[in-house]
């Protein structure tokens, strides 16, 4: 769930003009969720897609020829070798940790080293070749959903209805807690971690059209889904500038419903379309890769998920947004305590639509580091939610739906912690419930009891902002819509 880059807090948003604009120059015929092909232009898995040419090295949707645009050929090999280490050796970043998970060696670094013909003990160093890159992507998927709040600037209309009851001075205040001195205008966060304090959009006349991904998992020496999957998910910005607006970036999106996932003018299409964001373009030469994020249990019986973003030609360990560290999920702890008494002065904020974490949060004996370099579903609570207590249901749902963890565990209803699993090849990935596309309301019970059930329909949603994304519509339609982009403001997964 991420507005432009979560990781930034900072929202840019279309004036009002230039989104009446785009608008009232969509096609005048009527285009509704009913008309929207969620499998072959939302959420693509068909095999004869995935498997194709050009998901295998060096075409342009296999693993390493992504991670070669993203960094360089030169760099590439380096970089996943390093990458690779953060779950061999661990790390530790101010005062977070994300601990070693040792099995990754047996499992994926040995086994490697071995097709590249690499000898562990010669004293060279392993340099891995990507064309042996044990990764098989699963699902292309289009995200542009997580623009929509942008596009109807959602965080300042949010703004607009505190300062209406006259509440601005309350409102700064609460925003200045995460990181920001005014509703409208960017202020710097020194000394919080990437990802965390945060501030509220100011106006602009360009915006993200949302994100393009590209979803991968970790296979064995026979080609199968590692036991408990180890998913690698490449998350895109789709740049838009040039020819490619919102609405543009939908259009080629929807091209993609007449034409059969399974022959070769799909494969081309939507080929064409990925390279638009997934290769280096511009006079930056850069890719707009936002971060890439994983999720695996392969290497521990707690799932465990990690987020990355490029510096300077390497994958860095990056906080999670709006992920609290481990810790802060302990019963009765201090940092329990702490996190529950800052949301419940947040709770008003989080209410309205506006939910921000700051990298820190203090009690009387000091700061703590609350951005989490890892998230956790331990193996023995399938049902993990975050309930820090002192908040209402209401707030308690938000918040741990915001969360890695929480999303794909029980506030969900996902057992095992995927939303889509790893699969053999010519096979297609199975989805969540969360995931399905029958139109039906996912029901799940509100996993902090209280004798509540929660209702969803993800898919649901996302056809009907993609819809939209395509059509004019009237103020009450934008209206209507509205009150289904303010529960999902904030929400990327």
């Amino acid at each position: 769930m991420n507005l432009n880059i979560l990781i930034s807090i900072c929202v840019r948003v279309l004036t009002a003009p230039v989104l009446a604009a785009i608008l009232t120059s969509a096609r005048a015929d009527t285009i509704t969720a009913k008309t929207i092909r969620p499998e072959r232009e939302l959420f693509i898995t068909d095999s004869a897609v995935v498997d194709s040419y050009v998901a295998t090295y060096p075409g342009a949707w296999s693993f390493g020829a992504l991670i070669e645009e993203i960094v360089g050929k030169e760099n590439a090999s380096h970089c996943i070798a390093e990458w690779l280490d953060t779950w061999r050796v661990g790390t530790v970043e101010n005062e977070l940790a994300a601990p070693r998970r040792p099995a990754i060696f047996e499992q994926i670094i040995q086994p490697w080293q071995r097709r590249d013909g690499y000898d562990p003990e010669s004293e060279v160093r392993w340099n891995p070749k990507l064309e042996n890159a044990p990764f098989r992507l699963c699902a292309i998927v289009n995200r542009m959903d997580l623009c929509a709040p942008d596009l109807l600037e959602l965080p300042r209309r949010i703004a607009e209805e505190w300062r209406r009851r006259g509440l601005e001075k309350r409102f700064d205040l609460l925003v200045s807690r995460v990181g920001a001195t005014s509703p409208l205008v960017p202020a710097p966060s020194p000394g919080l971690p990437s990802g965390y304090g945060g501030c509220l959009p100011t106006p602009s006349t360009s915006v993200s059209a949302g994100q393009g991904r590209l979803i991968f998992t970790a296979t064995d020496g026979e080609g199968n889904p590692l036991a408990g999957d180890w998913m690698v998910i490449f998350e895109y910005q789709l740049p838009s500038s040039g020819r490619l607006s919102p609405r543009g970036w939908a259009q080629e999106w929807h091209r993609l419903a007449q034409l059969d996932p399974k022959t070769h003018e799909f494969v081309l299409a939507l080929e064409q379309l990925t390279r638009g964001f997934t290769h280096r373009s511009g006079s930056s030469g850069q890719v707009s890769l936002a971060q890439i994020r994983t999720s695996e249990a392969a290497f521990h019986p707690d799932r465990e998920f990690r987020e990355f973003r490029v510096k300077n030609n390497s994958l860095v360990l990056s906080p999670l947004p709006l992920t609290p560290a481990p810790d802060f999920a302990k019963a009765k702890s201090r940092e329990g305590e702490a996190l529950g008494t800052f949301l419940h002065e947040q709770e008003p904020l989080i209410r309205s639509g506006l939910h921000l974490l700051p990298g820190t949060i203090s009690d009387r004996k000091g700061s703590m580091q609350l951005a989490a370099l890892r998230a956790v579903i331990p193996a023995d609570q399938p049902d993990f939610h975050w309930d820090p207590g002192h908040i209402s249901r209401e707030t308690r749902r938000i918040v741990s739906l915001n969360t890695c963890n929480g999303c794909h565990a029980g506030e969900t209803g996902c057992r095992d912690g995927l939303h889509l699993h790893g699969r053999p090849a010519w096979l297609p990935s199975q989805t969540s419930q969360f995931l399905k596309t029958d139109g039906k309301p996912l029901r799940v019970k509100d996993p902090a009891g209280a004798g509540s059930t929660l209702e969803y329909n993800e898919m649901g949603d996302r056809e009907a902002i993609f819809a939209a994304l395509l059509e004019p519509r009237d103020r009450k339609q934008l209206d209507e819509l509205t009150n289904v982009l303010r529960a999902r403001l904030r929400r990327s997964h």
